[in-house]
């Protein structure tokens, strides 16, 4: 049984490394696109200089469709992973 939960906490330990890479790497790619979005505007009035779509590359776009899938995924790994602990608490019980 010792064995087990050691086996678990170390395969818990890699899966928050994981998610905590992936979450620092959706974080750095968010604040790219903010930057890219501040310098479409007005420094003075902050109103859109030009169409945030015209501006934007279809590879851009692309990026924001995948960081929301991505966003969508460490969401649902997060619930995954509280679901697992839960099972788990109750299954020592």
């Amino acid at each position: 049984m010792q064995y087990y939960c050691l086996l678990q906490a170390i395969q818990e330990r890699h899966e928050n490394s994981l998610l905590k890479t992936e979450l620092d790497r959706l974080r750095e790619e968010n604040k790219a696109m903010r930057e890219t979005i501040n310098k479409s505007c007005c420094p003075n009035c902050g109103m859109v200089t030009a169409t945030i779509d015209a501006s934007m590359s279809t590879e851009e776009k692309q990026l924001l469709i995948e960081n929301a899938k991505l966003k969508a995924e460490v969401i649902n790994l997060y619930k995954t992973k509280s679901k697992y602990k839960e099972h788990e608490t109750l299954k020592k019980e």
